[in-house]
């Protein structure tokens, strides 16, 4: 059985809007957390509704990913959510 890894590419673009970091790596060293972490749970949970974020990192990643977000208009971020 074969699962694609969902693609991070929607959010970096939201970032270099948001912030105008470059990235998921940028922005997770300005924020403070390991960029290969970051970017495994962004992998794993942005567009999730299903379920939160189980551990306590994960759930501090996402939270500051979407307070970064939060600036963008709604519809820009509900597309970004549907493609990744």
């Amino acid at each position: 059985m074969r699962y694609s890894i969902p693609s991070t590419e929607p959010v970096s673009r939201l970032l270099r809007r948001a912030g105008g970091w470059r990235g998921i790596s940028d922005w997770a060293r300005d924020r403070g957390f390991r960029p290969d972490t970051a970017l495994l749970v962004i992998r794993r949970w942005y567009g999730r509704t299903d379920r939160r974020p189980h551990g306590g990192i994960s759930r501090q990643i996402m939270a500051q990913l979407e307070a970064d977000l939060a600036a963008l208009p709604a519809g820009e971020r509900a597309a970004a959510k549907e493609v990744a």
